[in-house]
């Protein structure tokens, strides 16, 4: 039996790409170890550093048992990134166009878009995904659609 690896120590930079890297490792951690929910903030505190630590201090330390992973997540976002994060992230993808991308590319960043803004509607993604498609392609699909 293996034991889960430790998370990388997430420092409250506010970047997408750590902070995601971070939640799975952790998610990872504390479903390895069965880690109890009243125990998980405790726990991730240790692998909280800078930024990530001081909300931990100021928000979280007051009431520990109180706080599940999600919360802990969902603070931790809105106390290390920009307030005005999501509202940048969704003016990107209103701006999002393949301009000669490979299709996958382009649905790739979209999705990464979908996942930052918790978009899970189809029709919102389907609309942002045509919408952005070039137009040759909108075309030959409307072709076949006939």
């Amino acid at each position: 039996i293996l034991k889960p690896i430790e998370p990388e120590k997430y420092n409250g930079v506010p970047d997408l790409a750590e902070f995601h890297k971070f939640t799975n490792q952790m998610q990872e951690y504390l479903a390895g170890y069965r880690v109890k929910p009243r125990n998980h903030a405790s726990v991730v505190s240790r692998f909280l550093g800078g930024r990530a630590h001081e909300f931990y201090v100021n928000t979280v330390s007051r009431n520990s048992k109180a706080y599940q992973f999600k919360d802990i997540l969902v603070g931790l976002f809105n106390y290390c990134f920009p307030i005005d994060f999501r509202q940048k992230m969704r003016e990107k993808l209103r701006n999002t166009r393949q301009n000669g991308r490979l299709i996958q590319t382009y649905a790739y960043e979209l999705e990464n878009l979908f996942l930052i803004l918790g978009m899970d509607r189809n029709e919102e993604r389907v609309d942002a995904f045509w919408f952005g498609l070039d137009k040759y392609i909108q075309g030959e699909l409307w072709k076949q659609m006939m």
